[in-house]
């Protein structure tokens, strides 16, 4: 803490015009974050990783998410380019919360390419249009692997999105 006598004198100029204090003003640049949760990250996808991750902490007893699950499928989406079994868990347990309330939810097997079919069909439906996102859903687990961090981190938000809004 800093006494009031101690402080270091300040010399105050009036002016007529506010461009002489942004002259005087220099801000330091920031620091990128790159790095969330322990995952190494392309500067563009740190906030759909953040909103990724802030939808888990804070819906995830409800969507029956586990410790540990989100970050684990945030790594293998950023990571992997074969599709594991968490980020297949996890898009089946967005899909049952979306389909909880419908006459007969579907069961998903975690391995073949039903669930990530189901994924982009219901984008397509909900969202009323077609790009290469969807058409590589459409394609199955191969066509998904093809997509980048991105696209995937994308995806998975837009199902959370859609989870909130189904209850």
């Amino acid at each position: 803490m800093v006494c009031a006598s101690k402080r270091p004198k300040v010399n105050l100029v009036q002016t007529e015009s506010n461009d002489a204090l942004k002259d005087e003003i220099v801000v330091p640049r920031g620091t990128l974050v790159t790095c969330i949760a322990g995952i190494k990250l392309q500067s563009e996808d740190v906030g759909a990783a953040i909103q990724f991750l802030e939808f888990c902490r804070s819906f995830g007893q409800v969507c029956r998410i586990t410790e540990g699950q989100p970050e684990e499928t945030l790594s293998d989406l950023t990571q992997l380019e074969e599709v594991s079994s968490a980020v297949a868990d996890l898009h089946i347990k967005l899909l049952s919360v979306i389909e909880d309330g419908k006459d007969k939810p579907f069961e998903y097997p975690r391995h073949g390419d039903e669930w990530i079919k189901k994924v982009g069909q219901y984008i397509t439906l909900t969202l009323h249009t077609e790009h290469f996102t969807l058409s590589c859903l459409n394609q199955g687990v191969s066509g998904y692997r093809y997509l980048n961090p991105s696209c995937k981190l994308e995806v998975l938000n837009c199902l959370c999105d859609e989870a909130l809004s189904s209850h």
